[in-house]
């Protein structure tokens, strides 16, 4: 994991993504944050989530001159890594 990817995490953490609470969870979601930890385990996963992370959360969202849609976009790959970040977080506390 590089440097950013590492002190943006370190930053934010995961109590955002309210996963406390494994107990309340049905087996279907515990098994797909398993298979998300499983995919992104890999020296390959690992590669790919370091770069996501330094491509949509690192760097700011909205530019000077982006559109609505733009910024809407970049919000959206965003939120697609916080939810692969939550899935393995989820996986590893249960």
């Amino acid at each position: 994991m590089d440097l950013a990817t590492e002190t943006y995490i370190s930053a934010q953490g995961f109590k955002q993504f309210d996963v406390a609470d494994n107990s309340k969870l049905d087996d279907k979601q515990l098994d797909f944050a398993h298979k998300v930890n499983t995919v992104f385990s890999s020296n390959e996963g690992k590669e790919v989530l370091t770069a996501m992370v330094s491509r949509y959360l690192v760097r700011t969202i909205a530019g000077d001159n982006d559109t609505q849609i733009a910024i809407g976009r970049k919000q959206g790959n965003a939120e697609v890594i916080h939810h692969i970040l939550a899935q393995i977080e989820l996986s590893a506390n249960s």
